[in-house]
């Protein structure tokens, strides 16, 4: 269940204090499923997430005990009741003060909140945000990870600040600059927590573009097999029919006998026959009597 943005007009002051510290708090009015609680259920809070330290790993041990209680269906009236128990150390303070007062949770996180401000490490999260870095082998995937938790471990004031959206634009443009690339027309249209979101999705479609590029190299390589082994032309290959190559078979024939073809006798061949002679030379005649010559 995620909870309900609370109208600011309505909170008091420390409520105020408490949401600008830290915007995952669920409020009253974000309790739902609170006719399903019964004060017989039981939850368990590993040891790592005791509130000892003011440091900044005190939100994410904040959002682990807050998403145990609220799994484990106990009644929000008894969420500090049961997280007090487990705090010592720089929250030494606030044990005492809420084992006499019965606070609230939201009573409760306004103690441990102001607590960090006096020791100011309320915005220590922000240093460690600064100083990511790449770790050895690490994947860009991997480091957009840890730096979208390091985002949400921030303070509300400090995920929404100019200074945050400064870093987070340093960091993927030094350490990331092929998600940069592809993030950054968008980010003059995207608050901090968009970019951070961004980010992450773009890292993780261009850790697929080497599997993208394989699939198409294979695809070349398959369609080359399949096309099978190709004859390739050579010089002594005629691309063309020429004048030079080109051969026109004429039929000859065998003569026993001295028989003229153009008139059918015996006794002379038939490029010495009279009778053909004649005939060409009338042909000839006629083609010249069909001339006109004309004098100048």
């Amino acid at each position: 269940m995620s909870p309900i943005i609370e109208n600011d007009s309505n909170l008091t002051p420390g409520e105020k204090f408490v949401k600008k510290a830290w915007p995952e708090a669920i409020f009253p009015g974000s309790i739902q499923d609170d006719a399903f609680t019964s004060v017989k259920n039981k939850v368990i809070l590993k040891p790592e997430w005791q509130l000892i330290r003011a440091d900044s790993e005190v939100f994410l041990k904040l959002s682990n005990i807050q998403n145990a209680l609220q799994m484990a269906l106990i009644p929000y009236h008894l969420w500090s009741q049961r997280v007090i128990m487990d705090m010592s150390g720089d929250f030494h303070g606030v044990r005492v003060w809420a084992m006499g007062k019965h606070p609230t949770w939201i009573l409760l996180l306004e103690a441990i909140f102001a607590t960090m401000q006096r020791l100011n490490v309320l915005h220590s999260p922000l240093t460690t945000f600064s100083l990511l870095s790449p770790k050895n082998n690490e994947s860009p995937q991997a480091f957009t990870w840890r730096l979208r938790d390091a985002y949400y471990n921030l303070s509300g004031t400090d995920r929404t600040s100019d200074s945050t959206r400064d870093l987070l634009k340093e960091l993927v443009q030094t350490n990331l600059p092929r998600t940069w690339t592809l993030a950054f027309p968008h980010t003059f249209s995207s608050n901090n927590q968009e970019i951070v979101e961004m980010v992450v999705q773009f890292s993780s479609q261009i850790m697929k573009w080497p599997l993208e590029d394989k699939m198409t190299r294979n695809s070349h390589i398959n369609t080359l097999d399949n096309i099978g082994p190709v004859d390739l032309p050579t010089i002594e290959t005629p691309s063309f029919k020429t004048s030079e190559n080109e051969v026109v078979e004429e039929e000859t024939y065998v003569s026993n006998e001295d028989i003229c073809y153009a008139c059918g006798k015996k006794g002379h061949w038939a490029n010495k026959c009279p009778h053909y002679q004649n005939q060409h030379n009338r042909q000839n005649i006629n083609k010249n009597n069909g001339k006109k010559f004309y004098k100048f």
